[in-house]
This record gives structure tokens, C-alpha cells and sequence, in this order.
């Protein structure tokens, strides 16, 4: 871990990596020029991005943010509605940086992991000129793994559909409300239980 306690200030950046499967992977950050992060370089947009404030917790929990971009071309429109974006990973590193010689005092790290929940539009118009804002929501992959159903209903329909001559569950309707003291002392012994 870096000993920040020598400095009397820090800023703070912001990296945001999109994969959209079927597009490309967009870079982006807040910072003020390009800057590369293990060999990907980040464009900047400066107060052009945003991003919601979100809990910087010791355990890991379920949250979401929003990833906004504003001041967008209409030129570039289509290509953002015509991208499959819902689903996209999405990666956050958050840098340090001496403000007085704009070096970095580490390595950014990850701060966010998640996937693309949801996708919103917003045009304005400025006289005959118009752009447009995108907001990404994001949410965590603890958030989509804690959402997740596994498993299967346990009923002779189904069973039959996966295993058609399978019968272990032809049963499961006759006992389905019935009761049962499993591990509750025999009352009649049998040779090897208790």
C-alpha cells in the first residue's frame, strides 16, 4: 500500500473501461489528459464524465453507480443506439495524483467491477446544434451474482422433461405437505442406528 501521510494534498482520477461485446471497448476519464493504464490508453473528457458517488467499503457489497458522459455529437447518435450496450463489463480505477507536479503517486487501481444494467438517452438543443448525454448504470457483480437463481423445481413435470424415463420424483406429489423428524431418535432400534 502507498504512504500518502507525506503529502498535504492528492487529486483524485477516475478510469472507466467499457467492453460493448459487438462495438469495441471504450477508455475514458476525468482526468485532464490521456493517460495509459497497463498498456490502454484512456481518453480524457474532463467535466464531461461523471459518476456517482458509491461506498468504498472493507467488504465487498452490492451496489450500483452511474457512469454519465455529456456534451456527445448528434453525429455519434446512431452508433451509441445502434450498440448492444446493456450487459457490457465495466471496469472503474481510481488514481492519486500530486497535484503540484501531476504525477501519480501509484498505480491506479480497480475500484468498481460490474456490467451495464441499463442504458439512458438524453438529447438538447442549442440552436440548429444539438448533443446528447448517455448515462450508464452500472451495477456489481456481487449485485448480479447475489440476483442469480439457481437450481431446479423438484416435481415429476420437470424431471420428466430433462430425464423422460427417470421416476425418482413421481412421489413428490404425495408427500409434498407431509412431515418429517429427520434425525430424531428411532424408537425402535435397528441393528447400526441408535
Amino acid at each position: 500500500m502507498t504512504d500518502l501521510s507525506s503529502y498535504t494534498h492528492l487529486g483524485s482520477a477516475l478510469f472507466v473501461e467499457i467492453d460493448i461485446p459487438s462495438y469495441s471497448v471504450l477508455r475514458f476519464s476525468d482526468y485532464y489528459k490521456p493517460y495509459s493504464i497497463g498498456g490502454n490508453s484512456f481518453g480524457s473528457l474532463g467535466s464531461l464524465l461523471s459518476i456517482s458517488p458509491n461506498k468504498s467499503e472493507l467488504r465487498a457489497t452490492k451496489h450500483d453507480l452511474s457512469v454519465g458522459i455529456t456534451g456527445i455529437p448528434s453525429a455519434n447518435l446512431s452508433a451509441a443506439l445502434d450498440a448492444n450496450i446493456k450487459g457490457s463489463t465495466v471496469i472503474i480505477y481510481r488514481g492519486f495524483y500530486n497535484p503540484t507536479t501531476e504525477v501519480f503517486v501509484a498505480t491506479p487501481t480497480k475500484k468498481f467491477e460490474g456490467l451495464v444494467n441499463n442504458v439512458g438517452f438524453q438529447e438538447s438543443f442549442t440552436g440548429d446544434k444539438s448533443d446528447f448525454s448517455i448515462t450508464f448504470v452500472c451495477t456489481s457483480l456481487l449485485g448480479i451474482l447475489l440476483s442469480q437463481s439457481a437450481g431446479r423445481r423438484t416435481n415429476p413435470v420437470d424431471m420428466k422433461r430433462f430425464y423422460s424415463t427417470d421416476t425418482s420424483f413421481d412421489r413428490v406429489p404425495e408427500i409434498r405437505n407431509s412431515n418429517f423428524n429427520f434425525g430424531a431418535p428411532d424408537i425402535i432400534p435397528r441393528i447400526g442406528t441408535k
